[in-house]
């Protein structure tokens, strides 16, 4: 019995905290990011990877990043290391746009010297007027271009 009423009430409490973050004006209020800006973040930081500039790659990540890889160097090398196709693309392409809450969701094609293709989510966020990049996840990988 004890247990049962153990489940009404956390089911109870799940219902009440994902309806009240449903009608949370900030989750649901749109935003319109300008599509420049998001591309030029991302270019600027792709160019920084290429031209081996530490401290400029890494003053486009979040302070999450930042936390995560707490300098330049260590930043640098997680990317060369783990996203060489990012690192050094032959060439990219931003393809789709879509908001999420407060933040924006970038997706980026990249062609590496192979021909092969990777997609990637670019996550960023808005911190004092300014867009960091929160995190880059791959979605596909594989497939030779055209």
């Amino acid at each position: 019995m004890f247990r049962h009423l153990t489940y009404i009430l956390s089911a109870s409490f799940v219902f009440y905290v994902n309806a009240a973050f449903a009608e949370s004006k900030e989750y649901n209020t749109p935003i319109n990011p300008p599509l420049q800006a998001i591309h030029k973040i991302i270019s600027m930081q792709i160019q920084a990877f290429r031209d081996n500039e530490p401290d400029e790659a890494y003053s486009f990540a979040s302070d999450f990043i930042k936390a995560k890889f707490p300098s330049p160097a260590i930043f640098m090398a997680m990317v060369k290391g783990s996203y060489p196709m990012i690192w050094g693309p032959e060439k990219y392409k931003f393809v789709e746009q879509r908001n999420h809450a407060s933040n924006v969701i970038q997706r980026v094609v990249f062609t590496d010297t192979d021909d092969n293709l990777y997609f990637f989510d670019y996550l960023l966020l808005k911190t004092d007027n300014t867009w960091k990049i929160h995190g880059v996840y791959l979605v596909q990988s594989g497939g030779v271009g055209t």
